[in-house]
């Protein structure tokens, strides 16, 4: 019973390190990420009945076939301390790029993650940042744009729908 435990403590120390030298890794690609909006691109409003968020888009695939969603609502449910989530109505298909995926992102960073084709508005360390100050998602997804400002969501209430557009 004692070798039991035993193997299961060692089992969970080196799933907690290894989780740990991964976040390492994927933070330490951050650095390396030179994510810039694109002009060519229209702004998109984020809004709420409270409040109202301008997005800067990216330039990628994954930008795109969001954008030719919208215009769109989605409830958006907070996500730790640094993030609200929502699903988007249609599937977006994996990027051609594979460098565009990565877990770390900046704050204010709006992120689509492929697996379960939902919308992050990352503004803070989030539940998958174990030893990280920034927003981390537990599996890649794909920035799409950089908000104006985000301040303000941190007062948003826990559930809230947001009204997604090109701003006209």
């Amino acid at each position: 019973m004692k070798k039991l435990f035993l193997l299961v403590l060692l089992g969970l120390f080196v799933c907690v390190v290894s989780r740990i030298a991964d976040e390492r890794l994927e933070f330490a690609r951050l650095n390396k990420v030179s994510a810039s909006v694109s002009d060519a691109l229209p702004v998109v409003l984020l809004s709420t009945d409270e409040e109202s968020f301008e997005m800067h888009l990216y330039d990628n695939e994954t930008t795109r076939q969001v954008l030719a969603q919208l215009p769109q609502k989605i409830i958006m449910t907070r996500w730790g301390r640094g993030g609200y989530v929502g699903t988007l109505a249609k599937q977006v298909k994996e990027p051609q790029d594979k460098s565009l995926k990565r877990r770390a992102f900046f704050a204010g960073e709006v992120v689509l993650r492929l697996k379960n084709n939902t919308l992050f508005l990352l503004f803070g360390p989030t539940p998958a940042s174990l030893t990280v100050d920034v927003p981390m998602l537990t599996s890649a997804g794909v920035a799409v744009g950089r908000l104006d400002s985000f301040e303000t969501l941190d007062h948003l209430l826990g559930v809230t729908e947001f009204s997604i557009q090109i701003k006209q």
